[in-house]
């Protein structure tokens, strides 16, 4: 077994990982156990109580609000890139391309996977039409004329 890194606040049953903590918290304390790292077990053990934190809202809402902060905040990073990849969007554009996004990857088995992906797929499709405006602007013709000319030298 590992290093124990969190601890049941009903029980003090400690777990090194926090999914199995929350299935014990579910099993036996029907979710309404909260599931603590360690130190701040520790610091409360001893009195002292560790400053309430921007999550705290969410703990006292049940195990699957938790864990949905926990994958939205390992989703910030890719939500900030996404945002940036879509700046030539427009407000409303950009809110539901990110808004599906954010869904997709939610409902999935992998959320950083599935948001990655779609990240990938912005940047490539920015990519590719700024790669057809750079031929179309080389070449003096519009967009369409640069599609149709890049199609038809496509070797077979």
């Amino acid at each position: 077994m590992g290093k124990p890194n969190y601890v049941c606040s009903l029980c003090k049953k400690d777990f090194s990982r926090k999914s199995n903590a929350n299935r014990h918290d579910l099993s036996q304390h029907q979710g309404k156990a909260e599931i603590i790292r360690i130190g701040e077990h520790v610091l409360k053990e001893k009195g002292f109580h560790a400053k309430a934190s921007y999550k705290s809202d969410w703990s006292h809402m049940g195990p699957q609000k938790a864990r949905l902060y926990d994958t939205l905040e390992k989703l910030v990073p890719r939500f900030e890139e996404l945002e940036q990849a879509l700046s030539n969007y427009s407000s409303e554009e950009k809110q539901k391309i990110i808004g599906e996004a954010i869904i997709l990857a939610i409902s999935s088995p992998d959320p950083i996977r599935s948001m990655n992906g779609k990240l990938e797929a912005i940047r490539k499709g920015s990519s590719v039409t700024r790669m057809i405006n750079c031929v179309a602007l080389s070449l003096g013709v519009p967009l369409t004329a640069a599609k149709e000319m890049l199609a038809s030298m496509m070797v077979v």
